[in-house]
């Protein structure tokens, strides 16, 4: 595994750091094809297979989160330290799979290629500001890019990921936070204020529209 990092603080106002990795990966657990009871296929057709320690590939990816203090320039917006926030996200991988490419049904041809599941990239964007001494809000705006990047697996998996790829979509978020008293704590969040339709690569089931969250905290 290789990491590389990097972090600065520019006159109290601007914090950043930015992260780069990269796993190298051997002999990790794929599927390969298989029989069962001297068939290669189930009565529907669909392959056997068993899981074995014979793929080779890589995981890298990079991550970026700043912080920036607006109080000269949005002092129309709160008279306390508003403030910006960024989380950027990108995952990359590749490893060693079986496909099928004479149309015997039987996936026998190795070939490189992404590995399952892997995150699409992702943009979070937040401002957070003071309405008051005890009470602080936040506004969120987060875009996940379409994930095209599939495996074999991925693309057999039409009832999770949708041919072609996860799509992209974008969720905006508000919230607010009132610290009652001592150790207590009332956030309230609404979700999805545009009620759009996105879903979790992989997850296959679609996310909630616009929602409404109240956590009450209590610290002693």
């Amino acid at each position: 595994m290789v990491e590389l990092g990097w972090r600065t603080r520019i006159r109290g106002r601007l914090w950043f750091e930015a992260f780069y990795y990269r796993n190298f990966l051997r002999d990790f657990i794929a599927r390969v094809p298989t029989t069962y009871a001297g068939s290669a296929t189930d009565a529907e057709g669909r392959q056997y297979y068993a899981k074995e320690n014979f793929a080779t590939g890589y995981v890298q990816g990079v991550e970026i989160m700043g912080r920036f203090y607006l109080r000269d320039l949005l002092r129309w917006l709160s008279a306390y330290e508003p403030r910006a926030e960024l989380g950027f996200s990108w995952t990359d991988s590749e490893g060693d799979a079986l496909i099928d490419t004479d149309g015997d049904g039987v996936a026998d041809t190795k070939v490189v290629r992404a590995l399952r599941r892997t995150p699409p990239t992702q943009l979070r964007t937040r401002i957070r500001f003071a309405l008051s001494r005890a009470t602080d809000a936040l506004l969120e705006y987060i875009y996940t890019f379409k994930q095209t990047h599939l495996s074999p697996g991925d693309e057999r998996d039409t009832d999770r990921i949708p041919p072609g790829g996860t799509h992209s979509y974008y969720l905006l978020n508000f919230g607010l936070q009132w610290r009652a008293a001592e150790g207590v704590r009332l956030d309230l969040l609404v979700q999805n204020i545009t009620d759009n339709d996105w879903r979790v690569h992989g997850s296959g089931i679609n996310g909630v529209g616009t929602n409404f969250v109240a956590t009450l905290i209590y610290e002693f």
